[in-house]
């Protein structure tokens, strides 16, 4: 069995690909994780990215320009990518 940090750091290091290693690199300070093991069990990850700052307003949030979702296998580290929900860059 696979520790959340392993699995965050497979996790990650898919999304940042599906979404190019130079953009995600290029908008680090624009990006948000979230995840977490839900009710299959599995190890859900997504990653969202903005490519430029919008202005803040506590309770106005809006969608991210790109996210890239992956489930990885605490079992064995195998990671799924999410085509269908993700939204990437062409």
């Amino acid at each position: 069995m696979l520790s959340v940090e392993e699995m965050r750091r497979i996790a990650r290091d898919v999304c940042v690909e599906m979404l190019g290693k130079d953009l995600v690199y290029a908008h680090k300070d624009l990006c948000c994780a979230c995840f977490g093991i839900l009710d299959d069990g599995m190890f859900h990850y997504n990653l969202g990215m903005d490519t430029k700052e919008k202005p803040y307003k506590f309770g106005s949030e809006g969608l991210m320009d790109y996210y890239a979702f992956v489930i990885v296998d605490p079992s064995n580290g195998a990671v799924v990518r999410d085509y269908q929900n993700s939204t990437l860059p062409n």
